[in-house]
């Protein structure tokens, strides 16, 4: 036995194994602001990404779901740009 374990090991944002870094050049500093704020937010488990578009019909917000269509289409729309 060479004292190596294994086992599985789940993490995330809280743990660290998962964050945002590396914001490209062009996006304005408020944007990485509320982005790590938001970050921050899930690590601390005070907001819960998954639970928003219930929270967004709640609040009486109309939600579209995010397909390959809509993807395409945005990224058109910013090469016209």
């Amino acid at each position: 036995m060479c004292g190596v374990l294994s086992s599985v090991v789940w993490g995330g944002v809280r743990e660290g194994m998962v964050k945002v870094e590396g914001f490209g050049a062009t996006a304005p500093m408020a944007v990485q602001t509320e982005v790590l704020a938001r970050q921050r937010d899930i690590a601390a488990g005070s907001s819960h990404p998954f639970h928003a578009k219930q929270a967004a019909l709640s609040a009486g917000r109309n939600v579209k779901p995010l397909t390959q269509w809509s993807l395409l289409r945005a990224k058109h729309e910013l090469a016209k740009a």
